[in-house]
């Protein structure tokens, strides 16, 4: 069994897309969501997870590639978000104590061993999303290949572009 490919969406961002080569991709059939409008945040994401999702959707919008069936996906990535937060928030409340007994020991064992398992489902799925350290790298690597290529062309043809000049503004 061979590599898998890499994803369509991917292939766009880093401006090797080429449909004589990249034909007939299955992934390419899912529609990808049009609209100059934000997407509203589900009911149960916290406040911070609200704009954590206006932030990643307007980004992924911009750019073209984010499809219906990528939602419950992303949905799920930040309620995860927030869990690492409260885990964290406990882990420091048990570290500070002065005095700590064995429950405190076992207590913080236990909510390390739960930050790790959560922390890894969580990078797993921002994963799927280009968002690893290693796809960042390939996408910013590819951006100077993509800048000279499209200082001929207009920049807003170039997702990777608009995308890299919002961060800028962050």
């Amino acid at each position: 069994m061979g590599l898998h490919p890499t994803p369509t969406s991917v292939l766009k961002l880093r401006g090797t897309y080429n449909t004589t080569i990249h034909k007939e991709r299955k992934d390419d059939q899912f529609p990808t969501i049009q609209t100059d409008s934000p997407l509203p945040a589900p009911a149960s994401l916290s406040e911070h997870g609200e704009r954590t999702w206006a932030m990643i959707t307007s980004r992924l919008l911009a750019a073209n590639v984010l499809s219906e069936i990528d939602l419950p996906l992303l949905e799920q990535a930040l309620i995860l978000q927030d869990e690492l937060d409260v885990v964290k928030e406990e882990i420091e409340h048990v570290r500070k104590k002065k005095k700590k007994t064995q429950q405190d020991y076992q207590r913080w064992y236990k909510l390390n061993s739960q930050l790790t398992r959560t922390l890894t489902i969580y990078t797993s799925m921002l994963a799927r999303f280009g968002c690893s350290p290693s796809d960042r790298a390939k996408i910013l690597s590819t951006a100077t290949l993509v800048q000279s290529r499209t200082d001929k062309k207009d920049k807003d043809e170039n997702p990777i572009l608009a995308i890299l000049e919002d961060s800028e503004d962050v």
